[in-house]
């Protein structure tokens, strides 16, 4: 039995983005997200020891969400500056550690990591989603559950790990109910009302 990590890639960089703030290589170009990257990825497989690490990047926003509801998103502005560029790096060095990585031109990581667990669902591997997204909650059940990074607040309480049961005390539905209870409520990040 292997362990697999499916990894929202644009979730882990924002928040390694906004982990640092403020470093730079001598010539002024920004390191912040590359930096809390490669840290959050180390320790991860110092901690959890995955056998694979996948890593899912969003690529041109969602045609089809945004059809169903124009201001899927709408809230949101474009990436900050030096963002764009760091993650080019990221891409790169995720490649050179030895990670598989994938971005599909109109897809968010959201659908390429669920893609992933309907894939590997199947086999004997415990599948771990790497992600904040609560959207992901759904996929949960099984030997398929959701790791939750540290709030960024307070990275020093790591990393938590849902199950089915964990899910249930966080929302208080079960994964099967995740949908359902994301429409009552609505997703402010995603500027989706409820």
């Amino acid at each position: 039995m292997s362990k697999i990590f499916l990894c929202d890639g644009h979730n882990l960089a924002f928040r390694a983005f906004y982990g640092i703030r403020e470093l730079n290589r001598s010539d002024g170009f920004p390191t912040n997200m590359i930096h809390g990257w490669l840290r959050s990825f180390w320790r991860l497989e110092d901690e959890h020891k995955p056998d694979e690490i996948c890593i899912f990047f969003d690529k041109g926003g969602s045609p089809r969400r945004q059809n169903l509801l124009p201001e899927y998103k709408a809230n949101r502005g474009s990436p900050p500056e030096g963002f764009s560029e760091q993650l080019e790096w990221v891409k790169s060095l995720s490649s050179a550690l030895g990670y598989f990585w994938k971005e599909v031109e109109g897809l968010e990581a959201d659908d390429l990591i669920a893609s992933a667990v309907r894939q590997l669902s199947g086999s004997d591997n415990e599948i771990i989603i790497v992600s904040a997204d609560k959207d992901l909650a759904q996929l949960v059940g099984g030997k398929v559950k959701q790791m939750l990074p540290p709030p960024t607040a307070n990275p020093k309480s790591g990393w938590n790990i849902l199950d089915e049961h964990g899910v249930s005390s966080k929302f208080g539905v079960p994964p099967s109910s995740i949908l359902d209870y994301l429409s009552i409520i609505g997703d402010q990040s995603d500027n989706i009302p409820g």
